[in-house]
């Protein structure tokens, strides 16, 4: 794969195989429809104290589902071959992983666990999870699935390590298993008793699509142009903070080596080691992104953001980056710093609404 081809697959590889769309050119349809504005109101009522109105933990052992991987990972954008798979035999033991996560958070991520049609335990994939809204055969989003690789949960993997080795992915670390190499950039964080942070912060991650995608957080111009993978970002929305296209940040915010980021998709090509002390420089310093992944395009920005923005709240997780040849970088600092306040701020509101959607 050429240099600077990485960061449009994995853009256009997150909306076709995460199942926000079932086809190439209505990929932006979801984000296109007409919901409200961000900013509708500012509401004093703070989303810690809000009670929820049905038991959403009861439903994670409804639909969580241990499944064999679909024969054609295209079929990943398609809902009816997603949702068709049987559920295994035991199925329910993995319901405990979510049910600690779920008493962990707060109430607004609570209740996307009433949304969940399925959550699949994925024997296979690619990457380490996934999340999509249903629609019907209207376009009305009547539910949502997310999904996660089991060999995560089966081997306990904590932060510290799961972190790590999907930064080195793009740096030439080892795909094929969690092996954590100290000479490439890496995670350090502090594991809590509370919950594991891993599964607090990928899911909350995946939460945030769903989020996302039901909220119109990330609305794009042109609906004209659905035939497009670049569109411009809407003013408001949180993407236009940080992003001037879906795919192309504001050229204050780019850095170096950017488009050689390829995570899950690494082939050949990798970011050499004498490019990461000035790519982890210019994204610190220079930028409003609080990880090489959320730089890729608005959409894991926000979910990235939210799920750093939970794990400071409500974990108080400290969350060291460092390159593996010296320098480190305080991620959680950064979160609450200036280069960061607009993004911090209309994740906070958003969280304080009281008009919120759920599929």
């Amino acid at each position: 794969m050429k240099s600077g081809q990485c960061l449009f697959l994995l853009s256009f590889i997150f909306l076709l195989n995460f199942n926000i769309f079932s086809q190439a050119k209505t990929q932006y349809s979801l984000m296109l429809e007409s919901l409200p504005h961000f900013f509708l109101y500012k509401s004093n009522h703070s989303y810690k104290e809000k009670s929820l109105e049905r038991d959403c933990r009861s439903n994670i052992e409804k639909v969580v589902c241990l499944v064999d991987p679909v024969k054609d990972e295209k079929n990943l954008g398609d809902n009816q071959q997603l949702m068709k798979r049987k559920c295994l035999e035991g199925s329910r033991n993995y319901a405990s992983y979510f049910e600690k996560v779920y008493d962990n958070y707060p109430v607004v991520l609570q209740k996307v666990f009433c949304s969940l049609d399925r959550i699949f335990i994925e024997k296979e994939f690619f990457g380490t999870a996934f999340a999509g809204v249903i629609k019907n055969e209207k376009g009305e989003i009547v539910g949502a699935k997310m999904g996660i690789r089991q060999s995560v949960l089966h081997e306990n993997l904590e932060l510290t390590q799961w972190a790590s080795w999907k930064e080195q992915l793009s740096f030439g670390g080892v795909k094929n298993n969690y092996t954590v190499q100290k000479d490439l950039p890496h995670v350090e964080t502090m594991a809590t008793q509370k919950v594991n942070s891993f599964l607090y912060f990928v899911i909350a991650h995946e939460f945030g699509h769903i989020l996302d995608f039901t909220n119109n957080l990330n609305e794009v111009v042109g609906d004209d142009r659905k035939d497009q993978i670049d569109l411009p970002m809407k003013e408001g929305s949180f993407g236009h903070l940080s992003f001037e296209t879906t795919a192309k940040p504001w050229p204050a915010y780019n850095f170096s080596s950017r488009e050689k980021l390829c995570f899950y998709l690494c082939k050949e090509e990798h970011i050499k080691k004498e490019e990461t002390a000035q790519l982890y420089e210019e994204l610190y310093f220079n930028t409003p992104f609080l990880s090489t992944y959320s730089a890729i395009q608005p959409w894991d920005d926000f979910a990235d953001s939210l799920a750093y923005f939970l794990l400071h709240r409500y974990l108080q997780t400290p969350y060291l980056l460092k390159t593996g040849q010296g320098e480190e970088y305080d991620i959680m600092e950064k979160l609450q710093s200036e280069k960061f306040r607009s993004k911090y701020q209309f994740i906070d509101e958003f969280l304080e609404r009281r008009d919120i959607r759920y599929p």
